[in-house]
């Protein structure tokens, strides 16, 4: 036994790190039978062998080397030193590269990647009982880059989906060998023969505070659940370090526990295995609670799928284990940061939609003032232009009914022959005249209205009592309501409203009329006043059970010269010189209508 661990032992210190080597060539028959003894163990296990061996001879080595040393200082700025590695001169002199690559990346199949490194072993040991030595540099001492740009460029675009394993630089020992220097003996545990050396106590010294544009930015509160003690305790020392204001928890039902109790923070961290979920299922759990709150899977694992699946449940960002601070730092602060500015970007959008409201508020008030003005200047016009004609007609109408009078008189004073003809004629005359002063009647109160829109006969502002108001409106319209609809008085106490009281009467006038009108049988109509002294306004709903409004025509009701009610009925006045009044009163009037189920118009007006 002892003889067999001599020769394992001198086989393994001759297969070791010897950067001295001769630039003698190897025969290329023996790399061969090397390479393919080294994994045939191995290739009976797959389809297709997930390696790959390239040997680099000749001046494609020497071009290799050279971009692997330009690689190198173009990364990590080595400058005028002397470049380590692959590209020491010890190995410079190697007569051949032996580049490992796998096809499969290690974060996908560590069978696979397993048994390349076991074929790699094999090599070393074979290579070292041919008399040959090995320098071993591993890929993260390259620019993996360089290689597999070299590799690609000559054999194909294939090469570039492989992982570089490691590289060999293989030739023959020099003669004067390294010291060896005396191997390290373990250090047991839980022998007696053995016992471990005494060593000091150890005390965790806080960490010592990031860079400033690394810590936090407001005292954010973060949130950690890790079953581990030591990762607890990791994580509460570096973030308080930082700023931030944490709390710790061992299971993910304590940490959902615990948000019953307070607001959601400003970041989660969560490691990937809890002992009563796992990781991703409280990460979904916290989405359900606090959808936009970032949060952080810490893992030790590196596979595509996991990482893949923590995305598709919630997952922000992937810290690895064992955590570097300032990846957490960072992580931390790039986080929060996005959060801070989405939520300053969702307020600036609320904002802006309640400007965009007002500002369409404000130019429909602005057109519909527009269309009133102008068709009020047009109404002043018309009504002047009609009432001259108007009163001739009239005064000729009373002047004919008159005259027909007397005649009428003289008629049944002296009798005459055919005078039932005459008598007959006579009343025709007075019936047609009567029609035509009703005729004018009619038009007289179309120009009254013309006059009340074009706000011709203003009258003083006063306190006015609007419960007498509509109360004076409601005798006026009594044949309107008498026998078919039941007036239900629904009042609040109201303070006193200054404004032009004919005007204000004016507008319950039309919309009590309207109302009546909606109701073709028996009905309802509810009055409501009441006051509202945090807005200072008194508010006046009208509410009937009609036919009520459809939605098509209920934004164009307050347009001057819409109407619903044909032809001879209305005028299209009446709820535009109630939009009018209203407004020149510094109030609003509102609508709500289902179609069908009647309408309520509000009037508010601003109290002093």
């Amino acid at each position: 036994m002892s003889n067999r661990f001599e020769v394992a032992r001198a086989l393994i210190a001759e297969a070791g790190d010897t950067p001295e080597l001769l630039p003698d060539a190897v025969p290329r028959a023996l790399l061969d039978e090397i390479i393919a003894a080294a994994t045939c163990r191995y290739s009976a296990r797959f389809v297709e062998p997930p390696w790959r061996f390239v040997v680099v001879v000749g001046q494609e080595r020497e071009e290799l080397v050279t971009m692997i040393a330009e690689a190198l200082t173009r990364h990590w700025g080595l400058g005028n030193l002397r470049p380590r590695g692959i590209a020491s001169e010890g190995v410079l002199r190697a007569p051949a590269l032996v580049l490992v690559f796998s096809r499969i990346p290690s974060s996908e199949g560590l069978d696979a990647i397993a048994q390349t490194a076991a074929g790699v072993q094999n090599l070393l040991l074979l290579a070292a009982a041919n008399g040959l030595a090995i320098h071993r540099t591993f890929a993260p001492n390259l620019v993996p880059e360089a290689v597999l740009d070299f590799v690609a460029g000559r054999l194909g675009p294939a090469y570039r989906e492989c992982e570089l394993v490691t590289t060999l630089a293989i030739g023959y020992p020099a003669a004067s060998s390294p010291p060896q220097s005396a191997p390290l003996r373990p250090d047991w545990i839980g022998d007696e023969r053995r016992p471990p050396p005494a060593q000091p106590a150890r005390t965790e010294e806080p960490a010592q505070a990031p860079a400033g544009v690394l810590c936090s930015p407001g005292g954010e509160r973060v949130l950690v659940v890790d079953p581990s003690q030591y990762n607890r305790d990791q994580f509460l020392r570096l973030l308080a370090a930082a700023g931030y204001k944490v709390e710790a928890f061992a299971s993910g039902q304590t940490l959902l526990a615990r948000l019953t109790e307070v607001d959601a923070p400003q970041l989660y961290v969560v490691s990937d295995a809890l002992p009563d979920m796992s990781g991703f299922e409280l990460v979904r759990a916290l989405r359900g609670r606090h959808a936009s709150t970032p949060l952080v899977v810490a893992t030790a694992r590196r596979d595509s799928a996991f990482r893949i699946g923590g995305l598709a449940a919630g997952a922000d960002y992937y810290l690895r284990k064992p955590v570097n601070p300032i990846e957490l730092y960072t992580a931390a602060r790039i986080l929060i940061e996005r959060q801070r500015r989405g939520e300053e970007l969702a307020r600036a959008n609320d904002e802006l939609s309640r400007l965009l409201h007002e500002l369409r508020s404000a130019q429909e008030r602005l057109v519909m003032q527009a269309k009133l003005a102008s068709l009020g200047q047009l109404v002043a016009g018309v009504a002047h232009e009609i009432n001259t004609p108007l009163g001739a007609v009239v005064s000729n109408t009373d002047l004919f009914l008159r005259c027909f009078a007397r005649l009428r008189e003289r008629l049944g004073q002296t009798p005459v022959a055919g005078d039932e003809l005459i008598a007959r004629d006579l009343r025709a005359v007075e019936e047609l005249t009567e029609v035509t002063r009703q005729a004018c009647g009619r038009i007289t109160n179309i120009v009254r209205e013309l006059r009340t829109f074009a706000r011709l006969d203003e009258a003083d502002r006063k306190p006015v009592d609007l419960h007498e108001g509509i109360e004076s409106t409601l005798v006026l319209i009594n044949h309107l309501i008498k026998g078919r609809i039941d007036v239900q008085r629904h009042y609040g106490e109201l303070p006193h409203v200054e404004c032009h009281p004919n005007q204000i009467n004016q507008v319950f006038m039309n919309l009590l009329v309207n109302a009546c009108q909606a109701m073709d049988g028996d009905g309802t109509i509810s009055i409501t006043t009441w006051h509202e002294p945090q807005t200072r306004s008194v508010n006046v709903a009208f509410t009937d059970t009609g036919h009520g409004i459809s939605p098509q025509v209920l934004a164009r009701i307050f347009d001057p010269g819409f109407t619903t009610k044909g032809a001879g009925v209305g005028t299209g006045l009446g709820l535009a010189i109630c939009y009018q009044i209203v407004e020149a009163h510094g109030g609003r009037i509102g609508v709500e209508s289902i179609e069908g189920k009647g309408a309520t118009f509000v009037v508010s007006l601003p109290t002093s």
